[in-house]
């Protein structure tokens, strides 16, 4: 072994920490995510006025948008998320999910009669589901 392989370890040690540094931050972010969406799902209340149903539709539109912005955005977390397809998927899996709970809400929110406390539940925990699922994806460049 000649020392240039020696050398060679240590360089690609360094070129992979960007992305595993990028990789951690979308870990946290993804873990903050959850642990926000989870207290929704603990406290949905049987009853919400327009300005509630309203306010958690932009809440889920937010969380959308996060993470649809992780997909187009150039940015270190654009790229650890294109660096596997199943990441990719799980990423844009998380936006459409949000995204989806978030016309749901407006929809209550134009009707609040219409309301159901079961459908919001089980759509946000499909959302917790696949933020988890994402999350386990994370653990490798």
């Amino acid at each position: 072994m000649d020392s240039r392989d020696t050398e060679a370890e240590p360089h690609e040690q360094k070129s992979n920490e960007p992305r595993e540094i990028a990789l951690a931050q979308l870990s946290k972010i993804v873990s903050q995510v959850m642990q926000d969406v989870q207290e929704i799902y603990d406290t949905v209340l049987d009853r919400y006025d327009e300005l509630g149903l309203s306010s958690l539709s932009a809440h889920f539109e937010a969380i959308s948008a996060q993470f649809s912005n992780y997909t187009v955005i150039r940015n270190q977390i654009h790229y650890v998320v294109h660096k596997s397809k199943d990441r990719l998927k799980a990423t844009q899996d998380v936006a459409a999910q949000a995204g989806n709970i978030a016309k749901m809400f407006e929809k209550y929110a134009r009707r609040p009669n219409t309301y159901s406390r079961v459908e919001s539940r089980l759509a946000i925990n499909l959302l917790v589901g696949k933020l988890t699922n994402l999350k386990a994806l994370c653990t490798k460049i």
